[in-house]
């Protein structure tokens, strides 16, 4: 076996380090490799690296923020999809229970009736085939309100009625009705969001 021997100078200071290999085995191949060493300014170096963090972080925040804008209204969009799809859900279910008279006629005229006067001679308008329901339930129409008049009007919907006031004359829809429902949700998307 043939021993190897290896020198190695190196040097600090700015002049330049040599490394010689030697082998015993091949003395006629000598390799020299000279090694320049320049002094590395670590305190820079260090700064330059914080630097490129710190701008690699602000990049990957601004990402962070947008996809989670994005995420935001996809969802917000979702829920009023959601509600809407509900609305007309219940737009159908209304107008097969109104079809069937499967629908509280009495709550129907109560609310009409609340926003008016209580003192004001009023006048109910409702779907003939709604009246003879009214007419058929538990407690007397005329209990509704101590003046109040019930009247057939064939140009009315099933679901709907118009109550006439001295002052004021007010339709009630199922359209009505589902669009204050509607508006009510909406708000509370907004007010979650918010």
């Amino acid at each position: 076996m043939h021993a190897a021997t290896i020198t190695q100078t190196i040097s600090f200071r700015r002049k330049p380090a040599r490394i010689q290999l030697t082998s015993d085995a091949e003395s006629s191949a000598v390799e020299s490799l000279a090694v320049t060493h320049e002094p590395v300014d670590h305190a820079a170096t260090a700064a330059a690296n914080n630097q490129a963090v710190v701008s690699l972080l602000r990049k990957v925040e601004g990402q962070i923020s947008a996809a989670d804008a994005t995420h935001q209204q996809h969802r917000q969009e979702l829920q009023q999809t959601a509600i809407e799809l509900a609305l007309v859900a219940a737009e159908c279910l209304a107008s097969k229970c109104t079809e069937r008279g499967q629908f509280d006629v009495e709550e129907m005229v109560r609310r009409a009736v609340e926003s008016c006067e209580p003192d004001d001679a009023i006048v109910v308008l409702l779907n003939p085939q709604d009246l003879h329901l009214l007419n058929e339930s538990a407690t007397s129409p005329e209990g509704q309100t101590p003046a109040s008049t019930f009247k057939a009007d064939a140009r009315i919907n099933r679901g709907e009625c118009q109550v006439v006031a001295p002052s004021q004359r007010l339709t009630s829809t199922i359209s009505d009705r589902l669009e204050s429902i509607r508006r009510a949700w909406m708000e509370s998307l907004d007010d979650i969001a918010a």
